[in-house]
């Protein structure tokens, strides 16, 4: 019964994606209008840098903006995405440093801001919380959406997206390795000097 009602409450999530130019764009704005048109909420969300859905719809920007009757559209800016969570990191990070380190770990982060992977996880970040805590829809009768449709960037930059958390946790694996063997290596120095 619980999971019967969680189906319910939890939106359906497609996603279109292809090579460049196959008609990924048309084709969810033509199921996002047809699912509206059947009096579903609906929200179509374009993760592609080129903006098509704006060519379609109008300048749209990061919000969802009401385009007709139970559909609603928005498009993820990558830099725009880049800067919410980098901020984010930084008011998290802020309150545990402070002095010297805390200039040098806000220095990295600027840096940051430019280091392969940082728009891929912004933007992973942002359709994550998509799916997982959608904005309200903006027709008012409706309490949430019955569809989320992604628009997604041509094939290389989708799979480059979605295997961003695979990719950044051999990356973990990795720095945590060597950081264990920086400790035990600075462990037997430190017991090398004391038994001198």
């Amino acid at each position: 019964m619980l999971l019967n009602w969680l189906r319910r409450r939890r939106p359906e999530i497609w996603f279109f994606g292809g090579k460049g130019g196959v008609g990924k764009t048309s084709c969810a704005a033509a199921q996002a209008l047809a699912l509206a048109e059947k009096g579903e909420p609906t929200l179509l969300v374009s993760t592609d840098p080129a903006h098509n859905l704006g060519d379609l719809f109008g300048d749209l920007g990061g919000r969802p903006r009401a385009i007709a009757a139970c559909l609603d559209v928005m498009e993820l800016d990558p830099e725009q995405e880049c800067e919410r969570y980098l901020e984010e990191v930084r008011q998290r990070i802020a309150p545990l440093v402070s002095g010297e380190r805390s200039a040098t770990v806000m220095r990295q982060l600027a840096l940051a801001r430019h280091a392969p992977g940082t728009s891929e996880a912004a933007l992973f970040d942002a359709l994550v919380e998509i799916i997982l805590t959608p904005p309200a829809p903006l027709t008012p009768d409706s309490s949430s959406y019955r569809h989320i449709l992604f628009d997604t960037a041509p094939s290389g930059h989708t799979i480059r997206l979605l295997s961003l958390p695979e990719v950044l946790g051999g990356w973990l694996e990795g720095m945590l390795g060597q950081r264990r063997r920086a400790v035990a290596e600075r462990s037997l120095w430190l017991d090398s000097q004391q038994t001198c």
